[in-house]
């Protein structure tokens, strides 16, 4: 609701005039006509309102404000604890607080007694590394990319994890495949079509007579729609386009030394053959890698091409001077020379802190139009309620921050599968009021919603999206 219930004030009064509540009234609501009000000295006041109504002043010279946060604001940690406890006290925090439950249809119990033998084997062995492989399983199976196990530190464990996944989609059939736009279908989904690649040679692929352009048609009888839904994701996502993206090179990749028929047609022919290959450790053949984009590896670029400025930037988290001050430099030029328009390359970009996207959203604003910030609403998790509730917003008007930059000319953004997070939410809220063209390679990454992480044994870290951001008004 936004309402006030305790905390601390600093107020000040220009004159002995000034009234203020001298306690809560009758409604239990601060600042209301029914509290009773007493007048305040002029200057400055420390005011403190008490859970239980009461209000004190603090006339001193130096005053102390005490900051108040919620218990359940802080992050679990269960490092202390053994891996069955861990466990069933991590399903217990996201039974209770992960923001997207409902929308993804989630059984928490289920899940708990799904994973529940595999936690006590590790449990009776005190054995971390399979401990993280199946926490990990259960961060990818959630499909949401702001899901994720973590053991950096625990290099055994992220071994454990890296030869669990690589025992999958080791084995290979001697060629390498690519998923591609279906010229006679092409708003078909995407890695509906699956060409060969590459082929290596003396492979089963090669002997089965497959070229680059040979189009896999099915995989052990049955449609790439099946292989898809078999494969693990790498990373998590919940949109459908970008785990396919993740999957698509992995489709001809299985187990060492399993059977597999696979359906396939040759180029520029119209019927469809099928061979049994065993896996194995065939080559793929030679695969031209695509260009190295170096400003991928570079916080914050600025260029001119032709009529067009082109920024582009990394994260919205580590190099904030930096990033601000190229991107002002850009608009600076940008005020001495005509462009046909300015383009944010934002592929790439991994997302970080609201506070950042905002401002720098910012800049493509003017005082007279500003930019309006409630365009998302944010829901956290009250322990009072026990649900998430909808935060209370002010809808602010924000501008440039230097009034002399901002830019109100011809703006595009382009995204890709990897723009997460803030680079969303920067996207929406530019797209959404109108001030820019998004053109996407594909879709983003789908990852929605202020996250927690919680500290496992192993120096294990478990991610989830603690809060729920929808669009105002929907």
């Amino acid at each position: 609701t936004g309402a006030l219930t305790q905390g601390t004030l600093l107020v000040y009064a220009s004159d002995g005039d000034q009234g203020f509540p001298a306690a809560i009234g009758e409604d239990g609501l601060w600042f209301t006509e029914d509290d009773p009000t007493v007048a305040l000295p002029a200057g400055y006041t420390v005011v403190t309102l008490t859970p239980e109504g009461s209000v004190t002043f603090d006339r001193a010279a130096t005053g102390t404000s005490n900051t108040i946060e919620r218990a359940e604001e802080a992050s679990p940690d269960f490092s202390d604890q053994g891996i069955l406890e861990s466990f069933n006290a991590l399903i217990d925090v996201l039974a209770e607080r992960y923001a997207w439950t409902d929308l993804r249809g989630l059984d928490w119990e289920q899940i708990r007694a799904a994973y529940l033998p595999q936690v006590e084997a590790a449990d009776a062995n005190n054995d971390i590394p399979a401990y993280f492989v199946l926490l990990h399983s259960l961060a990818m199976s959630i499909a949401d990319a702001h899901v994720s196990a973590t053991a950096e530190a625990n290099f055994d464990a992220t071994m454990a994890q890296i030869m669990t996944q690589a025992e999958q989609i080791s084995g290979k059939v001697g060629a390498s495949v690519i998923a591609v736009t279906d010229e006679a279908d092409p708003t078909a989904p995407f890695g509906d079509k699956v060409v060969v690649l590459s082929v290596g040679e003396g492979t089963p692929a090669a002997e089965a007579g497959w070229v680059p352009g040979t189009e896999i048609v099915s995989i052990n009888g049955a449609a790439l729609a099946a292989r898809y839904a078999e494969l693990p994701l790498i990373i998590g996502t919940g949109v459908e386009e970008v785990q396919r993206m993740q999957k698509a090179p992995f489709l001809l990749s299985f187990p060492m030394s399993e059977t597999v028929t696979i359906g396939y047609r040759l180029p520029a022919a119209d019927e469809v053959m099928t061979a049994t290959m065993t896996t194995g450790s065939h080559d793929s053949g030679p695969v031209t890698a695509a260009p190295t984009n170096q400003s991928l590896r570079t916080p914050v670029t600025y260029e001119q091409r032709g009529n067009y400025a082109i920024v582009r930037w990394n994260d919205f988290v580590s190099y904030l001077v930096p990033k601000l001050a190229v991107l002002e430099e850009a608009l600076t030029f940008e005020q001495n020379r005509s462009s046909a328009g300015m383009i944010l390359d934002l592929r790439g970009n991994s997302g970080g802190w609201a506070v950042l996207y905002e401002t720098m959203a910012s800049y493509f604003f003017t005082a007279a139009d500003p930019m309006p910030f409630h365009v998302f609403d944010w829901s956290y998790y009250d322990a009072n309620v026990g649900d998430l509730v909808k935060s209370d917003a002010t809808d602010y008007q924000l501008s440039a921050p230097r009034p002399d930059l901002a830019y109100a000319g011809p703006l595009v953004i382009l995204i890709d599968q990897t723009c997460a997070s803030a680079c969303e939410y920067f996207t929406q809220h530019l797209q959404i009021t109108g001030r820019a063209t998004v053109v996407g390679h594909s879709a983003s990454a789908g990852a929605g919603g202020p996250i927690d992480r919680i500290a496992m044994p192993g120096n294990i870290t478990f991610q989830y999206t603690m809060g729920r951001t929808t669009f105002v008004g929907t």
